[in-house]
């Protein structure tokens, strides 16, 4: 129609086409396919569980074109871009002294890691039953039966001996509540301690956490008042430790001498006495 030949207008389509002879064609153009990316799958803990994601835009994929002795097939590609996701920390295993660790707790990219890495690069990631010493020292206890001593990074507790005054003005054992209540928060479950170095005792200062609950250890003893913030290490809960003030818990609900101070004095006293000689 003259419509149609002049390029002008649409061509009427008849109702009933006439089929496709040796030599005529008709050209089927698909559509382009478009595939969108999926959403990252989200754990418990509102972490996703794999960091590979689908890059660039989504693709497309256009038909091939029909030929006389060809028929056009339409080949979509995968809609997903299935990851892996990563190993648990606890499936990996322990890892040791110069091995550029990675793994962490319930919270791989968070806080833990972030507060070991306060010291340096975490190198020493070590798990086990734990045996508390005192509020801010375990023995870690490895499945090969090694042991290790670990001093909970940036947390300080009352020394054994030392003693409080509680709110009621009469003095208690605080020293002995503290490492009680370490206790507490473990009972018998297993601990993991990331750490970027050892101190001058050959401890390994480190950020622990129960694997089971997943608690970090050192922030809960300052948050429950029977520690305190160690700033020469870290500055990580001092903002827990405010809270706790404010609240009256545990040691702030009474009068205490800051652990340091105590172990000064106490050494003071000793120099004093082997100075004095018979």
């Amino acid at each position: 129609r003259a419509g149609a030949d002049r390029g002008t207008g649409t061509p009427e389509v008849p109702s009933n086409p006439p089929a496709t002879s040796a030599g005529q064609l008709r050209v089927l153009t698909a559509p382009p396919l478009r595939v969108a990316p999926e959403a990252p799958s989200v754990g418990a803990a509102g972490v996703p569980k794999s960091s590979r994601r689908a890059s660039g835009p989504p693709s497309t994929v256009e038909a091939p074109k029909a030929t006389l002795d060809q028929s056009v097939v339409l080949s979509a590609p995968p809609l997903r871009d299935v990851a892996q996701p990563p190993p648990s920390a606890r499936s990996e295993g322990r890892r040791r002294d110069g091995v550029g660790a990675t793994a962490a707790g319930p919270d791989l990219s968070g806080t833990p890691l972030a507060r070991a890495e306060q010291s340096g690069k975490v190198e020493i990631v070590v798990e086990g039953r734990a045996r508390v010493v005192d509020g801010d020292t375990l023995v870690l206890e490895e499945g090969d039966g090694e042991k290790e001593r670990i001093r909970i990074l940036g947390i300080d507790a009352p020394e054994t001996k030392q003693s409080c005054q509680g709110p009621d003005g009469q003095g208690y054992a605080c020293g002995v509540e503290s490492g009680a209540y370490l206790r507490q928060l473990i009972q018998d479950d297993p601990v993991q301690c990331l750490a970027a170095k050892r101190d001058m005792y050959s401890r390994i200062l480190g950020v622990c956490f129960d694997e089971r609950t997943g608690t970090e250890l050192g922030e809960e003893m300052v948050r429950a008042g029977e520690a305190v913030a160690y700033t020469q290490y870290s500055k990580a809960y001092v903002p827990v430790e405010a809270q706790a003030r404010e609240s009256k818990r545990g040691l702030w609900g009474g009068e205490f001498e800051n652990p340091w101070d105590y172990r000064k004095a106490k050494r003071s006293a000793a120099k004093a006495t082997a100075g004095s000689g018979p």
